[in-house]
């Protein structure tokens, strides 16, 4: 099973996208995405929605694939 920024990864990549590409579809810088692909930061909703915009994708297609892991704990304060 993977982190949600391998499988981004790896749906970009199927698609034949690179992350300049993705970058100018979502608005998002380069950097961002690729801090977000190699788990370096989780990103915002409404990053991640452009991402799955720009891929073609529902959230669905990422959060309920069956490589993806929620490696993601939240505590309460």
């Amino acid at each position: 099973m993977k982190e949600f920024g391998k499988v981004v990864r790896e749906k970009r990549k199927s698609r034949g996208l690179t992350l300049q590409k993705v970058s100018g579809i979502s608005g998002l810088t380069l950097q961002y995405i690729s801090d977000i692909e190699r788990g370096r930061c989780v990103g915002r909703i409404a990053s991640i929605v452009k991402i799955c915009r720009a891929l073609d994708l529902s959230m669905d297609d990422i959060f309920l694939s069956d490589d993806y892991v929620n490696t993601e704990h939240v505590t309460g304060e």
